[in-house]
């Protein structure tokens, strides 16, 4: 029996290496997605993201549908995540928003992240999957708006030049999985 407990600790760790993150975390989740915008309150909408496998080996369609009040569907967002090919390994990814927009993803622990610009303004995106619910944030800063600032000197004379952003946006949210019917 003492050395049955060994092996079945190394099995059910090697079975779950070998799947990919994403087939562990498929299904639907919903929750409220908290919007903060400048000069206004902080509103929230309920929204949900439904992640399935394709038919493909190495990616999954991620549909993000924003709900009305009354529990209609107002705006669907399809996308694809993809294993990028470059690498070989499941921490890699692309963001295929299916209109020529592909944003690169890194896996770190059950987190993904992602920066991009888009007309002047920069993106950062963590996705943190947590078993039974997905958090997710999306910050937004105008790099035009930046704020300079130098360090004095360190003990080896050296001074440090930093820029930082005004924040424009926040978009934070925690969708809970849904049971399957």
């Amino acid at each position: 029996m003492n050395r049955f407990i060994p092996v079945l600790v190394l099995f059910l760790n090697f079975t779950l290496s070998g799947q990919n993150f994403l087939d562990q975390h498929l299904g639907t989740y919903r929750g409220q997605l908290h919007l903060c915008y400048p000069n206004r309150p902080i509103d929230s909408v309920q929204f949900e993201l439904i992640i399935q496998p394709t038919e493909k080996p190495g990616r999954w369609t991620n549909t993000v549908r924003y709900l009305s009040t009354d529990g209609g569907v107002g705006q669907v967002k399809d996308y694809d995540l993809v294993k990028d090919s470059v690498f070989n390994d499941d921490t890699h990814f692309i963001l295929d928003e299916k209109d020529g927009i592909l944003i690169t993803e890194t896996r770190i622990g059950n987190t993904f992240y992602s920066n991009y610009t888009v007309d002047g303004m920069f993106y950062t995106v963590a996705t943190a999957y947590n078993g039974t619910y997905i958090d997710y944030e999306l910050t937004c800063y105008p790099m035009e708006g930046k704020r300079e600032s130098v360090s004095e000197p360190d003990e080896e004379n050296v001074t440090w030049k930093v820029d930082s952003f005004p924040l424009m946006t926040v978009q934070k949210g925690r969708l809970y999985k849904q049971k399957t019917e």
